[in-house]
């Protein structure tokens, strides 16, 4: 639930080959291109900006910066980029979850990627200048990274990054982004400190609790604030080449264990003088509920309730009420698995706003890829209305209005971030601001006349160009004026609220490194400290929302970080210190990271707080360069052992080759996808071969593909002949055979799918096939039990067959995934594939799945209903259904049939050409997270299950020559209903596989008497 800055490998090609093939996806969740996007290039020395804003000035501003970072770091680092970097800038998050450069969902907590095949970075902008600037200078950090990795040795490439803890490569970026200062990551230190939890490297690398992005940037500081930058470069190839543990010695010269005494020793030395008793009013959720996020508290005017945001229900970040008094949860006022409407709350820097009568809460969502306004009814939680603003696809931390009527918004349009006023009623917006300034967390004074927000707008000139100080700022709604209010420049002052009366502001600031509660009068221009952490009052990142006042009784209800958990507290003003403070300036000696002092030469810290520009903005923007989008395709990878695998195999069949190669090309954006796939699994004449084209830059995803496949199966026989002997006598002799059955299917193929929702899909196929056959017979002649001759020849093969197939389905799919299968939700597909002509069938699929989460259990059923109509349903062209396979109704596979021979029913009682299923299970978690786990464990989560399955199959097939015995074809089509019980347990080894071996009871072949052991291969249905 961290932000993330997430880069990726050779992930994206898998990535690229699955989604050649998502229309092929029985389940699973949608990626929703809700708009198309029409992209162009700004090329600056460097970079090539990739981007669709209409607004010259954002755009020519982050070219400007992406220069200046790049030659910022290739000073410390070293290093190049030796072509121009491509850079994907989206306007806003919402447009940049719908990003095609990866096919996996994009959570609102992620900032921003890189991925090393084409070097892309991809990033939206962002609400706050300094959230954009930060992660573009984090993402040129790994394009860095990666070309450091490609040029820095010939023993090194991308697949040692990989290798790599998240912390060490992550930590980097941090550092040379941020520097050493930094009262948010200063605040996890001293956390750890207080609480005694300070981890190892060996901690960072194995143990999930410490979040990397803040120890690795703590690691980072450490090591440059003790050896000097010149280490980065050197020792972040020598970790490519030996992994931390021997490039630690190599080149800190100390070992590992040395490195995390002396880390540890300079955390208490730095952080324990200073470790206070803070005040602590009482928590204010209940003792028994159990969250470690507690986020955004925003409490009613009256003070009776509060609504936060919390993973409480495990799954996802959702909105729940309490009462504020008692601190009892009321209700959940949103969930985005139940509401088709919306597909994510946007909870990382966004809180909710209460109307005036307490009695409706309204927050933001993300819904058909914009941001839109949900109001719920605080007494039942219903969703009563949803708003669109016009003009306005991006917007956070909305404001009600005192009347009722309006609602401020801090909007980002074009990448300019500014106040919008938007009326209930009238449905219209106004904008209020209009700079490039970002103009943040507005707040309503009780009279409705004056809004507080913050602003990153210099008070005086500054030219820092990585320096972005937030400030409050005051903006008058009848005189449509503002000013800046000189209080603590040069620290991130932040969530401003208003009391019950005009005349107190209360906000966060880091003022001293530290992020506590302040009060400030405008008009006495006197300030206050209200509380004193020694951790800090803070959300997950420095612009959460974690500070609410009620507007009536002037209560407090805020969030402090403490042993790795965001809790809520609640006050009475009375109850806080209200410190009068005589100076209103800033220090931040509390955010220095450990070591202190720091090493002579800090050119990372010094860099980016200087206030010389390091490249003059004409200049560069003399050299830039427009030019139009070119939709070109460039390969992304080759995967199958590098360059392809190959080798010699053996089978009944004999002797063959094996081996597959796929490569997969894309366009920079990744609408585009072109996928080749070759596969060799016999002789040459068996080889199989795909190529695949989609195209995803719409929001009906289609593609065409082509593909030659072969299938092998064999038969053998024994039976009686005659030879001519050499005198022309007819000799009888034994023979037996081998047939190498083989068919060849030539399809042209159509597939389309819509997306509805995240979580509903339509999906579309069509295609025309040519089936042709060739069978070989190889025989061998016995005479007296002595082979005399042996003979290979073509049999006489069916006539080719041409068909046409169309398919339509309707799929849903809102569950929520464990490490073994779906824990919450419901799944189903409904859907008819259809075959016309030499070929007439159809085939109708009904499959229905409900999760029910009933802690710790999860209950899970599932109904399951597959029938063929037509003409050529029972000629036997396909196999009949069969329920017996193990993921269906356990305890009657086939081989058990034929191992016992004695049993009242009949392995043909179980095929047909229609089948039903019903399948429930009772799972218990065993091991896995603490959360959901009886046992905690990282790698081999595994679930304890008691299943009971049913199923029968019925309606009439040709049965298969040889395989159901003329005594049995009279019954070979009555409906037999089979029912098993039993136990299994599903364990994911390391999360490459899924066991589950099972003791099922099979009721319809002897019960207890005849319990069979099995085993699957797979997720949980």
């Amino acid at each position: 639930m961290k932000t993330k800055h997430a880069f990726i490998y050779s992930l994206v090609l898998t990535g690229v080959l699955t989604t050649l093939n998502t229309y092929a996806q029985y389940f699973g969740q949608n990626k929703i291109g809700y708009q198309t996007f029409h992209f162009k290039v700004r090329q600056t020395q460097n970079f090539a900006l990739h981007h669709y804003t209409p607004n010259d000035s954002v755009r020519d501003h982050w070219a400007v910066q992406s220069e200046r970072w790049y030659n910022t770091l290739r000073q410390v680092l070293r290093d190049s980029i030796r072509f121009r970097n491509p850079i994907i800038l989206y306007n806003n998050h919402a447009d940049f979850q719908q990003t095609n450069v990866t096919a996996g969902n994009i959570d609102p907590s992620t900032g921003g990627f890189a991925e090393g095949i084409k070097n892309r970075i991809v990033m939206p902008m962002m609400h706050a200048n300094a959230q954009t600037d930060h992660v573009l200078g984090h993402e040129i950090v790994h394009a860095m990274q990666f070309q450091m990795m490609l040029n820095g040795n010939d023993s090194l490439s991308l697949s040692n990054m990989m290798r790599l803890p998240l912390w060490f490569v992550e930590g980097m970026a941090e550092y040379l982004s941020i520097g050493a200062i930094d009262a948010h990551t200063a605040m996890w230190l001293r956390d750890g400190v207080q609480s005694n939890k300070m981890p190892t490297l060996d901690d960072l690398t194995n143990n999930p609790r410490f979040f990397p992005y803040r120890w690795g940037h703590a690691f980072w500081a450490f090591v440059t604030g003790t050896w000097g930058e010149g280490v980065i470069r050197p020792l972040f190839l020598s970790a490519g080449k030996w992994g931390y543990e021997g490039a630690i010695p190599r080149i800190l010269g100390v070992s590992v264990r040395e490195f995390n005494q002396r880390w540890h020793n300079a955390l208490r030395q730095t952080y324990v003088p200073f470790m206070v008793e803070p005040i602590l009013p009482k928590r204010l959720l209940a003792p028994q509920v159990v969250s470690q996020m507690q986020l955004a508290p925003a409490l009613s005017p009256d003070g009776r309730l509060v609504a936060y945001l919390s993973e409480k229900g495990l799954f996802s970040i959702e909105v729940f009420l309490a009462d504020a008094r008692t601190g009892r949860v009321l209700r959940k006022l949103a969930n985005t698995a139940r509401n088709p409407h919306f597909d994510a709350i946007s909870y990382l820097e966004s809180a909710g706003t209460w109307s005036p009568d307490s009695k409706q809460f309204m927050f933001t969502v993300f819904a058909k890829g914009k941001n839109r306004l949900v109001i719920a009814n605080a007494r039942n939680g219903r969703v009563t209305r949803e708003i669109e603003i016009p003009g306005v696809p991006a917007f956070s931390n909305p404001a009600w209005s005192p009347d009722g009527l309006h609602v401020v918004v801090s909007g980002l349009v074009n990448g300019q971030s500014d106040l919008y006023i938007y009326h209930l009623r009238n449905r219209t917006v106004r904008q209020l601001t209009n700079d490039r300034a970002s103009e943040l967390q507005p707040a309503w004074s009780p009279d409705g006349r004056t809004l507080v927000y913050v602003t990153d707008a210099p008070a005086k000139r500054d030219d820092r160009p990585f320096a972005y100080d937030h400030r409050l700022a005051i903006f008058d709604l009848p005189t449509e004026t503002k000013r800046i209010l000189p209080i603590f420049a040069g620290a991130d002052n932040l969530n401003p609220t208003f009391g019950v009366d005009n005349q107190m502001i209360y906000f966060l600031s880091d003022r001293d490194g530290y992020r506590n509660i302040y009060a400030y009068n405008p008009y006495r221009s006197q300030a206050y400290q209200l509380t004193r952490y020694f951790t800090g009052v803070s959300g997950i990142t420095p612009h959460s929302p974690a500070l609410s006042v009620a507007r009536e009784t002037g209560e407090f209800a805020y969030t402090v970080f403490e042993n790795q958990a965001y809790q809520m507290y609640r006050a009475e003003g009375q109850e806080l210190l209200w410190e009068r403070l005589t100076s209103k300036d800033a220090t931040l000696e509390g955010a220095i990271l450990p070591p202190q002092p720091r090493f002579e030469q800090d050119f990372v810290s010094a860099r980016l707080n200087s206030s010389k520009t390091p490249l003059p903005i004409e200049s560069l923007n003399r050299s830039f360069e427009s030019r139009a989008y070119r939709s070109r395709l460039g390969l992304v990878g080759i995967s199958g052992g590098g360059t392809g695998s190959a080798g010699i195999g053996s089978n009944r069949l004999g002797t063959n080759l094996q081996g597959g190669i796929n490569a997969a090309w894309t366009d920079m954006l990744g609408n585009k996808q072109l996928g080749v796939g070759l596969a060799l699994t016999g002789r040459l004449s068996d080889a199989s071969g795909q190529i695949t084209y989609m195209n995803r830059k719409r929001r009906i995803n289609w593609g065409v593909g082509l593909s030659h496949v072969g299938f092998t199966t064999g038969r053998q026989g024994v039976g009686i002949d005659t030879l001519t002997s050499n005198d022309g006598q007819r000799v009888p002799v034994q023979t037996t055979f081998l047939d190498e059955q083989r068919t060849f299917e030539q399809q042209l193929s159509f597939f389309s799918y819509l997306p509805l929702s995240r979580t509903r899909r339509i999906e579309m196929s069509a295609g025309a096939s040519r089936f042709s056959f060739r069978t070989v017979r190889d025989i061998d002649y016995f005479f007296r039990g002595q082979q005399v001759l042996e003979d290979r020849f073509r049999l006489l093969n069916p006539n080719d067959i041409f068909t046409g197939s169309v398919g339509a389905a309707f799929v849903g799919d809102n569950t929520n995934l464990g490490p073994l299968g779906p824990l919450r939700g419901q799944r189903f597909r409904f859907g008819v594939d259809a075959s016309f002509g030499p070929v007439q069938l159809q085939t109708l699929t009904a499959d229905y799945r409900h999760y029910f989460r009933i802690r710790p259990f999860t209950l899970a059923t599932r109904g399951l209903v597959l029938a063929r109509t037509g003409r050529d349903a029972t000629t036997g062209f396909l196999p009949p259904l069969f329920v017996g396979f193990p993921t269906l109704v356990r305890g009657y596979a086939a081989q058990q049939f034929w191992r016992d021979g004695q049993t009242p029913l009949s392995l043909s009682d179980l095929q047909g050409r229609n089948m039903a299923v019903g399948n429930v299970e009772l799972r218990f978690p065993l091991t896995g997270n603490p959360r959901l786990a009886a046992l905690r464990s990282g790698a081999f989560p595994s679930e304890l299950s008691l299943f009971a399955d049913a199923g029968m199959a019925w309606g009439q097939f040709a049965p298969l020559p040889n395989i159901i015995r003329a005594s049995e074809a009279e019954r070979a089509f009555r409906p037999v209903p089979v029912t098993s019980t039993g136990v299994s347990l599903r364990v994911n080894l390391l999360g490459a596989i899924i066991l589950e071996p099972f003791y099922a009871i099979p009721w319809q072949r002897g019960g207890t008497s005849n319990g069979v052991l099995g085993l699957n291969i797979s997720a949980a249905w």
